[in-house]
């Protein structure tokens, strides 16, 4: 059993990383969406912000994917895509109502939190657990 470095990750790490990759792009984009349905000047600059965090946070997991020559995989998981919509639907339905968009944050927030939890667990020993740990 060789043990697992930087560049030659285990199938269940990569495995891991593709799914933190792809929920952090979908964390992006419902954070860009949510920013542009707030009226509230200092909501959108917080939703600014942590756009840019989930976006910086893929591109080092990216990295790590092109480190053990993987291609990242983009494409949320089924349960991200029906939350994207729901929470779509619910804004439409609320007209951008600040309240509602806070409720669905904190749920994108649990969720993605939920995802990085699952993959440390997963993933012990891992060269990568302290990238997870660090995000």
């Amino acid at each position: 059993m060789s043990t697992e470095t930087i560049r030659d990750l285990n199938a269940d790490t990569i495995e891991e990383l593709q799914q933190l990759y792809a929920s952090n792009k979908a964390s992006e984009s419902f954070y860009l969406e949510a920013a542009e349905k707030v009226d509230d000047g200092a909501t959108t600059g917080l939703f600014g912000e942590i756009a840019n965090e989930r976006m910086l946070q893929a591109a080092e997991l990216r990295d790590h994917l092109y480190a053990t020559d993987e291609q990242p995989e983009s494409e949320s998981t089924f349960r991200d895509s029906v939350h994207e919509a729901w929470t779509r639907l619910r804004a439409t339905i609320n007209a951008g109502k600040l309240r509602v968009l806070l409720i669905e944050t904190e749920r994108a927030e649990d969720r993605l939190l939920g995802r990085y939890r699952s993959s440390i667990k997963a993933t012990p020993g891992s060269p990568l657990n302290d990238v997870f740990l660090r995000h």
